[in-house]
């Protein structure tokens, strides 16, 4: 990733500006008091998109009971794990289609 601090304008990823209008108060000491500028952060649809899929992500839990019971099952009856080769192919498969 390369990052560029120099460039003036952002990428889709989102934009970051300092607001920079300026008023002037004046506070009880007579001093002329000018508030802090403000920040607008956006981000694109796609980020977005990320953050709200990372949240649903988040409240699955890692373990599921159900399908392990089912694996588990499996095993014991020996439908699953019975042929190695069969499996090194299915994980090529998988690795290839991109699954």
């Amino acid at each position: 990733m390369k990052i560029d601090t120099n460039r003036t304008s952002l990428d889709s990823l989102g934009t970051v500006r300092t607001d920079g209008t300026e008023s002037t108060a004046t506070s009880s000491a007579g001093r002329t008091v000018r508030p802090a500028p403000s920040d607008e952060v956006q981000f694109s649809s796609s980020a977005q998109l990320a953050g709200a899929a990372a949240k649903a992500a988040a409240g699955v839990p890692d373990i599921r009971p159900g399908e392990v019971e089912r694996a588990r099952s499996l095993l014991e009856s020996g439908k699953l794990g019975a042929d190695p080769f069969k499996l090194a192919d299915a994980l090529i498969d998988r690795a290839i289609e991109g699954d």
